[in-house]
């Protein structure tokens, strides 16, 4: 998880002690981050930030997986409905073939 906030960070940290899944914690801004080319991303960001993302060339190389919001300018390579609040996943792949 990638997050600038440091008060959001330590409690997130805080109640991962508490969960049985491992989850690692980073302090630092999503839009200078250094994303590993092949890796998997699951956001939870607003279609606004995922363009942003998108258009500085920070999901390349990268199979993003992307709860709620779409990734506008992008047709999605999969689409999943959800029973629930929220009501689409969405896949995109972005690594080159």
């Amino acid at each position: 998880a990638i997050e600038d906030e440091l008060t959001i960070l330590w409690y997130a940290k805080l109640k991962s002690l508490f969960r049985s899944k491992t989850v690692s914690y980073v302090k630092a801004n999503i839009f200078g981050y250094p994303f590993p080319k092949k890796s998997v991303d699951y956001c939870y960001l607003l279609s606004e930030m995922l363009i942003k993302l998108y258009d500085q060339g920070q999901l390349d190389g990268s199979l993003v997986i992307s709860l709620s919001f779409p990734l506008k300018k992008v047709e999605p390579t999969e689409v999943f409905e959800l029973s629930g609040f929220q009501k689409y996943l969405y896949v995109y792949d972005f690594r080159e073939s």
